[in-house]
Formats: structure tokens, C-alpha cells, sequence
């Protein structure tokens, strides 16, 4: 068995040891219990180095050991190396440790992963000297201790020139070596300011978080210092040993000699009476995977007689006043005659977010975070959003005010482009309109609806099929926009085959066609999509979602390729028939007008290429960059329908008005574009 320790339980795991032996021998068990004990005698303190051997012999599937002692915040790091306690411990031993919340630092994803040894939390410690004197009772609210505080230490500096006694330590040190003490003060003493005491953990953006940390500033500045509150467990143990120069100290239960009786525990304060928290913390014990089922068996006889009740009573409680995880033991008057019974039936236990990815990352920012506002100059605002953006992963949703004023621009435009189309009526330019047939209207609106509405697949928690169908709303919107221009060029074009002919003549089913091929990408993208979701963190910033492709996806990957191949394969057939009779003036101004509008797509994807291969880490971009594509759909759209009129219109001689009837006769006649290589072709002069 591997154990470790941040205290000196040395005389406890050999008492483990021993008892078990003996236990074992009178029970014909045939199983010996060996520790291997690493204290800060043989290994650092360090916490991370211990989880580090842990790892790297669990990791290699080491058969060194077969019973690991654990820090619980490396529960989910950890959790697939143990086995499964559910499984192989008879249900009372489960049951007992799933009351008030100690099953929260056993299990990861509904797997039993370890047991805790003892628990650990904090208390308030209240020097009763001073209480007495002065007349006051312990506090039950931060307000009180604040008021209570300020009355005693202005006393004692006053009257009694004690000016070297404080009111308060949150235990709030800067030590690396304290960091499980740091964090653990800071994220109880904002649980301890919720709403009421069915209410979670307080929103880190809520006006609750921002007050917490207001009234703990509040408090230091008043009635503690800096110094008191940066001192480490040793310093804070000194200082308490003193006995006259703090008033009140948070700090570990079952740590302090049994001499510091002038010191009273109780629950820690809260926002209000009745509400409390205490970070619950312990030393977890977990059965390796990779061992023998010998030995297997053998570990499970250890952890039956370790976590029995009475183990769990006789030496964890009444030999070492350690808090066992068993929360039925203290109804017991035997051990509450040893334990304060009222102050464990009572905690509000709140286990540290362990789950977060890089929780040891993510820990060390949190704190920093906070300490920027508690010792520096940030606001508490500005440090509670610090915080929030390294423990969460953004996306856009209509709950942000960013998200909805691109929810709501996205909205205008399409409006705009849709009401937009009513130009058409107006007489004195519907000449020019004529294009915008009942047919290619709706095309045109659907096309615009796809396109704008693309951004919408950004919305939400992201997901494989979100990301290909923003993709393919896209293309999808390219290929729909340009359907009438093929049938147009088709028209245009001066040579003919039986394919040609048949387009010119069913051209609703030739549009058709493309709807039905979007259509079936679509569904093969929901079947099999070809990106993956991958998070993007961010240094003092938002973290986000990105889509990649999925390379590991080859049916993915296969209809990917298709799906870009075939819009390619369109774009490069338009390009073709552009070029082919550039030099006829019946078809020059149609083809310098799409050629504009390829300029314009053009530029939008350089654009969108270049973001995504900087790949700027910015949250803001992120959501933002698509609008390239609808900026350059908006332009085309302002192009096609208002300013390629305003240019034209003024240099349209009698002449120029005639191919332009001619363009529209040849657009909706087939016949006549059949006869077109009879037609009189002037040259382009300039």
C-alpha cells in the first residue's frame, strides 16, 4: 500500500498495518497488509510530485502497489487506473459514505473510484478569551463577525494599546505549498454567500459573487492586515498559539494540538443565519486495475476492515479524533463526547470543482485571480469575470448581449434584403428587373436565408453535425445564388448538345436538381459528420469551442471531399462560360457584372482562409468572422440590385437597351437562343 501525507500520520498507518495483520492471521485471511509511508521526511510536500509517482506507476500499469492514498482533486485523473468500489465492496460499506455529500470526493462519472480514510474541513475558531470579556457571542453571519471584530479590536488598540491584535484570518496564504488551504478557503467563503441552503454554488457573474468578495475585502481592510491573512498553516498555528493577538481563525478541524482549548469550533459564517459552507477535503484510498485478482481480493479484505465501522470508530475516531466519512457514527454519544457531533451534523460540505479540465491549472489561475483583487487593485467584478472565463467554454446564446446583437443584425439583413426585392415593382426600373421572375425570386429569397442564417449553427453548444452544416449552409447558399446564372450562361452559350437542350428547356427541373443534391449532403452530414469539437483556451481571456475536421472520420471525410469537389467543380463551370465570349458585347455587361460578384466571393473567402490558418485565439473573431461571408452576400446583393443599375443606366444608349431586351428575350426564349449563332455579333471596341 502507497500512502502520503501533507501532516505526520506516520503512527496511524502503522496502527493500520498492524491491526490488519493480526486482524488477517486470527481470520485465516492469509493476506498481509506492507505500507510504504512517503511523508515530508522522505518526499516533498508538494502534493503534485506525490500524484505524479501515482500516476507514472499507474500509467506504466504497475504491479509495485496495490493500494493507492490519493488526494480526491485527482479523483477524475485517477479514475480509470482504480477499480470500481461499487463492485466489489458489499452495499452497506457503500451506503454508509453516500450520506451529506462525502460521496462527492468518491465518485467520478457513477464510478466508485475510492473511500476516504478520514475527511477533512474547516471551522471557525473563536478565541473565547476575548469573547468573554467583551460580552459577545460567536457569529453566526459575516456582518456579525465584521461587527463583533471591529468592536473588540478597536478595544483592545484603544484601551489596552494591543496593537498587534487582529479580528480575523481567512487563511487566505500565497504559498504554493498552501495552495489546497487557499483554495479551499476562497471557494467555501463564496459558497457560504448563496441564496439559501438548498441554493448551488453561487454564479461566479451573479451580484452575490461580487458582494461576497466585497464584504471579505471589507473585512480584511477593517479588522485583519494582509500579512495576517498571506500566513501559511504553520504561521497561523504560531499565531493562534500566542492565544492574544487574533480574535477569530479559519482554519483545518482535527489539526490543532489538543491545547489550544481557548479556542471554540463552530460552522463557519455565511451571507445569513442558517447558511454556512466548509470545503470537504480527506485522504481517499483506491484498488489498482492492473493487479492480480490474488491480490485483488486481498485489497478488498483491507478496505472491508479499514472503512468498518468500528475502524472507522475505534482508531480514526477515538484514538485519533480524526472525522470518519461514516456520518451515521455521529449519532453515537460515545463519539460525541469526543467530536463536536453538533458542528458535523451541521456542515454544509462543498467539494472543490475537480471535474474542470487541468483542474491543478485551472486552481492556481482561480486563486491568483482572486488574490489580484483581495491584495491588488482589480475589482471584484473584473477578478470574478478573470475567473469565470478560465472556468468556462463559450459559445454564443441569446442569454448574451453579444450573441443577440448578432442575432438581431442577422435578422435586419435579411429583412432588408428581402423587402429590398420591391424595387422590382417600381415601374420606371423594372426594366431592369427582369431577371427576377417569379421563380428566381424565391430561389433568390431562399438562397438569402441560407447564406444570413448560416451564423445560426454558431449559436449554441457546439456539435459535429453544427459545424459541417455551417459549412454547408454556405456552399449551399453559393450554389442556390448562382442557379439562374448557369441557366443563363447556358442560354447564352452559342454551341449546343442534347444536355444543353434539355436544360434550356426544363429549367425549374434543372434547378430542382441542385436543391435535391444539397438536400442529400445535408442528410449524409447528419449521418456521418466530418468535424470534431475541440475546446480552445485562452490566456486572460474567453475560452471557446472550434471546429476541426475530423481526419479520423474517413466516411467523414469521404462526403467532405464530395460536398467541396462538387461546389468547386460549379464555380469553375461558371468561370468557363464567363470567359469564353467575353469579347461579345450581347454578353459583355452580363459577364462584367458576374465577374464583379466573383471578386467580391473572391475576397470574402482570402478572408475567411486567412483568419482560419492565423488561427487567432479570440472568442470575439470567432463569432464574428462568418459575418465576412454575409458582408460579401450583402454586397453582392447591393451590387446586383442597385448600384450595377446606377452605373449602367446613364451610358445605355437606345442601342445598349436593345441587347439588354434581347438578353431578357434569349433568357426566357430557348428557341431564340438556338438561332443565336445567326445573330448579328458586334465586336467590343474598347
Amino acid at each position: 500500500m502507497m500512502s502520503y501525507s501533507y501532516f505526520s500520520y506516520n503512527d496511524l498507518f502503522q496502527i493500520i498495518e498492524n491491526d490488519f495483520n493480526n486482524y488477517s492471521h486470527r481470520n485465516n485471511l492469509n493476506v498481509t497488509l506492507k505500507m510504504e509511508f512517503f511523508s515530508e521526511k522522505n518526499s516533498t510536500r508538494n502534493r503534485n510530485d506525490h500524484y505524479s509517482t501515482i500516476d507514472s506507476l499507474l500509467s506504466r500499469k504497475s504491479t509495485k502497489y496495490d493500494i493507492y492514498i490519493f488526494d480526491p482533486i485527482y479523483l477524475k485523473k485517477l479514475s480509470s487506473h482504480f477499480l470500481d468500489l461499487k463492485q466489489q465492496l458489499p452495499d452497506e460499506y457503500i451506503d454508509s459514505y453516500s450520506l451529506k455529500d462525502i460521496w462527492k470526493i468518491c465518485v467520478y462519472e457513477d464510478k466508485w473510484v475510492g473511500l476516504p480514510l478520514f475527511i477533512k474541513f474547516m471551522v471557525l475558531y473563536s478565541n473565547t478569551n476575548y469573547l468573554k470579556k467583551y460580552n459577545e457571542d460567536i457569529p453566526t453571519t459575516w456582518d456579525k463577525l465584521l461587527e463583533v471584530g471591529e468592536n473588540i479590536v478597536k478595544q483592545e488598540r484603544n484601551d489596552n494599546n494591543n496593537m498587534n491584535f487582529y479580528g480575523y484570518n481567512g487563511l487566505f496564504p500565497t504559498s504554493i505549498e498552501s495552495i489546497t488551504s487557499s483554495m479551499c478557503s476562497i471557494y467555501q467563503y463564496i459558497y457560504s454567500n448563496r441564496d439559501n441552503v438548498t441554493s448551488s454554488f453561487p454564479k461566479l457573474e451573479s451580484q452575490l459573487a461580487v458582494d461576497a468578495l466585497n464584504k471579505m475585502k471589507e473585512i480584511k481592510n477593517k479588522i485583519s492586515s494582509d500579512e495576517v491573512f498571506k500566513l501559511n498553516e504553520d504561521q497561523t498555528v504560531a499565531l493562534m498559539r500566542e492565544g492574544k493577538n487574533i480574535l477569530f481563525t479559519v482554519f483545518w478541524d482535527s489539526v490543532l494540538p489538543s491545547d489550544f482549548d481557548i479556542y471554540k469550533k463552530s460552522i463557519l459564517p455565511g451571507r445569513m443565519d442558517g447558511i454556512s459552507g466548509s470545503c470537504l477535503g480527506g485522504y481517499n484510498i483506491g484498488i489498482s486495475n492492473y493487479i492480480n485478482e490474488e491480490n485483488k481480493r486481498g485489497s478488498i479484505e483491507v478496505f472491508k476492515f479499514i472503512f468498518s465501522k468500528e475502524f472507522q470508530k475505534e482508531i480514526i475516531i477515538k484514538k485519533f479524533h480524526q472525522c470518519s466519512g461514516i456520518i451515521d457514527l455521529y449519532k453515537d454519544e460515545e463519539i460525541c463526547s469526543i467530536l463536536k457531533c453538533d458542528i458535523l451534523n451541521n456542515l454544509q460540505l462543498i467539494e472543490r470543482p475537480i471535474s474542470i479540465k487541468n483542474y491543478e491549472t485551472f486552481e492556481i489561475k482561480f486563486i491568483n485571480y482572486f488574490y489580484d483583487f483581495l491584495y491588488g487593485s482589480k475589482s471584484a467584478k473584473e477578478a470574478l469575470q478573470s475567473i469565470e472565463d478560465i472556468t468556462k467554454i463559450y459559445y454564443m446564446n441569446l442569454k448574451d448581449n453579444f450573441s443577440y446583437i448578432i442575432f438581431i443584425i442577422i435578422n435586419v439583413l435579411f429583412i432588408v434584403i428581402v423587402f429590398s426585392l420591391v424595387v422590382k415593382f417600381i415601374p420606371k426600373y423594372s426594366q431592369y428587373y427582369q431577371w427576377l421572375n417569379f421563380g428566381t425570386s424565391i430561389n433568390y429569397i431562399i438562397t438569402s436565408f441560407v447564406t444570413i442564417y448560416s451564423m445560426l449553427a454558431k449559436f449554441g453548444e457546439p456539435t459535429e453535425f453544427k459545424c459541417h452544416a455551417f459549412l454547408l449552409m454556405i456552399l449551399t447558399g453559393y450554389a442556390l445564388v448562382y442557379t439562374p446564372t448557369i441557366f443563363s450562361l447556358i442560354n447564352f452559350y452559342p454551341k449546343s448538345n442534347r444536355y444543353f437542350k434539355l436544360i434550356k428547356t426544363h429549367e425549374n427541373l434543372y434547378i430542382c436538381q441542385y436543391y435535391i443534391i444539397e438536400g442529400i449532403f445535408f442528410i449524409l452530414a447528419k449521418i456521418s459528420p466530418s468535424f470534431k469539437i475541440e475546446e480552445v483556451l485562452v490566456e486572460n481571456s474567453k475560452s471557446f469551442y472550434q471546429c476541426h475536421i475530423d481526419f479520423s472520420n474517413i466516411f467523414g471525410i469521404v462526403i467532405l471531399s464530395i460536398e467541396i469537389l462538387f461546389h468547386l467543380f460549379l464555380y469553375l463551370n461558371i468561370i468557363r462560360f464567363l470567359y469564353i465570349e467575353m469579347n461579345n458585347e450581347l454578353y459583355y455587361s452580363f459577364a462584367k457584372g458576374m465577374s464583379y460578384i466573383f471578386v467580391f466571393d473572391s475576397i470574402g473567402m482570402l478572408i475567411v482562409l486567412i483568419i482560419r490558418v492565423i488561427d487567432i485565439k479570440n472568442y470575439y473573431i470567432e463569432c464574428i468572422y462568418p459575418f465576412v461571408i454575409i458582408g460579401v452576400f450583402v454586397l453582392k446583393h447591393i451590387y446586383l440590385l442597385f448600384i450595377r443599375i446606377w452605373l449602367e443606366k446613364p451610358n445605355l444608349n437606345q442601342e445598349d437597351e436593345d441587347i439588354i431586351k434581347q438578353i431578357r428575350r434569349m433568357t426566357k426564349s430557348p428557341s431564340i437562343n438556338n438561332n443565336r449563332s445567326n445573330s448579328t455579333v458586334k465586336q467590343n471596341s474598347s
